[in-house]
């Protein structure tokens, strides 16, 4: 049993989500002191944290409740390991710094950042990976840009309007950009290969690049954070249920 959604609305409904989903991101990041609290880098690990265990939740019970079919375990061998692995980091690495672009500082300007993805997609498809990019597509993307930009323009003192520059969200926009464009890249290869099959469905490459990243990003979190930003955040779980809703939604 299966169910299918028209490609618009999909699209739609993606884009809805993920645009809530950076909300409650910094609303979490909020209530944690937002960028003078110290926990930016753990509450990203916990997300990735929270995705690794619905997927084991997913293995453990042979069935995905959103494609309503069975989630079998992947059957992977050795020589797999390598590019999820490389998946994974570049996974990791993208959300990591797309969470601080999002929170640490202006959430429009962030978004401005962020959709300029397209452009760093489309580069280093084009250098990186030999793709040709149609004329078309490439002057489709000021187009995405600029309605993102224009559709988060204020007013500033003078009445004029303008989009404040934010130098820090700028720059991890940037890198979150430049990560992600890698991983689509990476994932787009992979999945044309036997691993395409081996993983058995979309879903599981999910799952799989979820449940490594959260590997790669505890030495990470650990290293900037401490032990101690991962106490307070148990300890502001446990003891604020507006910050648990924000991060479990």
């Amino acid at each position: 049993m299966s169910w299918s959604v028209p490609l618009p609305a999909l699209y739609f409904i993606i884009m809805l989500m993920q645009y809530q989903y950076s909300l409650y991101g910094r609303y979490a990041s909020a209530a944690a002191g937002g960028k003078e609290g110290g926990l930016t880098v753990t509450i990203a690990v916990a997300q990735i944290a929270i995705c690794a265990a619905y997927a084991l939740v997913l293995w453990a019970i042979r069935f995905n409740p959103l494609t309503l079919q069975r989630q079998n375990l992947p059957r992977l061998d050795r020589s797999d390991l390598l590019p999820l692995i490389l998946l994974s980091t570049l996974y990791a690495c993208a959300h990591s710094s797309g969470h601080f672009a999002l929170t640490v500082g202006s959430h429009a300007f962030g978004q401005v950042v962020k959709a300029a993805e397209p452009v760093f997609s489309a580069t280093v498809s084009a250098t990186a990976y030999g793709a040709t990019i149609s004329k078309w597509r490439w002057l489709c993307i000021p187009l995405i840009v600029g309605g993102v930009a224009v559709s988060t323009l204020k007013r500033d003192a003078s009445g004029a309007f303008a989009i404040a520059l934010d130098l820090p969200v700028l720059v991890a926009g940037c890198i979150c950009n430049a990560f992600a464009a890698f991983r689509n890249c990476e994932s787009k290869r992979m999945m044309r290969g036997g691993l395409s099959e081996r993983l058995g469905s979309p879903s599981n490459q999910f799952a799989v690049t979820n449940v490594l990243a959260l590997v790669a990003s505890l030495p990470l979190m650990l290293a900037v954070e401490g032990v101690g930003g991962a106490t307070r955040f148990v300890e502001l779980a446990r003891g604020d249920p507006t910050f648990r809703f924000h991060m479990l939604v």
